[in-house]
């Protein structure tokens, strides 16, 4: 009667239980075909199983669940680097770890994010990891500079990540303040 009413193409998802495929999803759209006097002449059902997208959506979803709650958890810094030497990515640690928030920290320079004689390493060491052709991993000591003019001496664990051509797309930067470690060495 809605239909009939409105005219317009409605769209519905449904649950069907099979017999021999069990639960499926399907998307059910209808429109109204009318006559010369635009009186309803017919009904135009369309029937589409999306049970397979409903369930992809599901495990993203699931997925995206975990990875924010290991990002906003974890206490090292997880970064991502471009080609371009451009923060692309920064966990949400970068509050504790840096005292600014990774949107602000993720606009900065290198040059504003390390210390000056840990700014010459870390761009060589990015450079190098963009055109090593065996791409592996690395792992350095590196002096951060926090927003309230101190420092944080890190072990930055380094490794590439490949585009679909198997090259250096990104650089993946696991961050973990060593800064006791080192007043106690």
């Amino acid at each position: 009667a809605r239909l009939l009413w409105t005219g317009g193409v409605q769209s519905h998802e449904i649950i069907y239980t099979s017999k021999v495929h069990g639960q499926r999803m399907i998307e059910i759209t209808t429109s109204v075909v009318r006559d010369s006097y635009r009186d309803p002449a017919a009904v135009i059902f369309i029937m589409k199983d999306v049970t397979s997208k409903k369930n992809s959506e599901t495990a993203l979803k699931e997925s995206e669940k975990h990875y924010r709650l290991l990002a906003e958890n974890v206490t090292d810094l997880i970064w991502t680097l471009n080609g371009a030497m451009k923060w692309t990515f920064m966990s949400p640690s970068a509050e504790r770890f840096r005292g600014c928030s990774s949107e602000k920290a993720m606009k900065e320079e290198l040059e504003k994010t390390f210390a000056p004689g840990s700014v010459k390493p870390a761009l060589e060491a990015f450079t190098q990891m963009f055109h090593d052709a065996e791409g592996g991993t690395r792992s350095m000591e590196l002096e951060y500079l926090k927003k309230d003019g101190n420092t944080v001496w890190a072990e930055v664990l380094l490794s590439v990540i490949r585009d679909a051509k198997g090259g250096a797309a990104e650089i993946l930067g696991v961050t973990r303040d060593i800064t006791e470690h080192r007043r106690v060495r």
